[in-house]
């Protein structure tokens, strides 16, 4: 059986009045204000760039309302700034102008735990993030370059879609080396002007300089030929004539030889029969 209270005890209770209640715990509020201000610059690696910080203040608090939270947030947003910049400085310093990506994840990484303030209102939290965007002379001396890789990208996949349409007209098993050299700069005038002026610019020179070198070959199988090293000359007189064909220099070679194909076997002389000489006969 339970024990009953006694008058005494239930007098005093009486006397005592309604336990009172547990003040209930305030909910956390949050406030984060839009991205205000001048970005945060810092000095990079190498201390010529910059890298540009764009904050971002997120506020929170559980012994106050919405109102002051963002009424004290407001009066703490300068220190935070200051603050920042003091804490992420010498990270920052690590990473090249153009790390920004980088430079972000990792400054981020170092401020996560953010700050408090402190005052006769309360306690309220900062917890800041970043976004790191280059120093604008970065930017100005990197575009050109940028424009001229797209450019490039661009042009080379156009003048690979020309090179595959004359293969596919001109009916060819593959563009070789031989076959791109001598279809390239055709594709190029479909392609960009100032690009195809380069390319037949190049072919001019090279045009130009091998047929110096063949023409060296060429007096070295006629010099052996006039001493009667007809074996010699006749090695020289193939090594000019596949020389020629492959560097472009004969204007005939297309149609003596298939491209992407073998060449035509044709009769093969020798120098003493094309300086007239008989196989009997030697050079004087």
């Amino acid at each position: 059986m339970a024990k009953r209270d006694g008058v005494m005890r239930r007098f005093r209770r009486w006397l005592a009045g309604p336990p009172a209640a547990l003040p209930s715990a305030r909910p956390d509020v949050d406030y984060e204000p839009a991205d205000e201000g001048e970005p945060l610059v810092v000095a990079a690696r190498g201390d010529v760039f910059d890298l540009q910080l764009i904050p971002h203040f997120r506020w929170s608090s559980g012994q106050m309302s919405y109102e002051a939270l963002v009424r004290r947030s407001s009066h703490y947003t300068d220190s935070a700034r200051s603050k920042l910049i003091h804490r992420i400085w010498a990270v920052a310093r690590e990473f090249r102008p153009a790390e920004t990506t980088e430079a972000e994840r990792r400054i981020n990484e170092e401020i996560s735990k953010g700050w408090c303030y402190d005052d006769d209102e309360g306690t309220i939290r900062c917890t800041p993030s970043v976004r790191v965007v280059p120093d604008p002379r970065m930017r100005e001396l990197l575009l050109p370059f940028e424009r001229g890789v797209l450019r490039a990208r661009k042009v080379e996949a156009l003048a690979e879609e020309w090179l595959q349409v004359f293969c596919r007209l001109e009916q060819l098993d593959r563009l070789g080396r031989v076959e791109r050299q001598f279809l390239l700069p055709f594709a190029a005038s479909l392609t960009d002007p100032e690009f195809a002026a380069v390319l037949h610019a190049l072919a001019d020179v090279r045009r130009a300089r091998t047929t110096e070198l063949a023409g060296v070959l060429q007096q070295a199988g006629r010099s052996h030929e006039s001493v009667g090293l007809f074996e010699f000359a006749s090695a020289y007189d193939k090594a000019y004539q596949a020389f020629c064909r492959q560097m472009g220099l004969d204007p005939f070679a297309w149609a003596q030889s298939p491209f992407g194909g073998a060449e035509r076997p044709g009769p093969e002389r020798s120098g003493a029969e094309r300086s007239g000489v008989g196989p009997g006969e030697g050079a004087i």
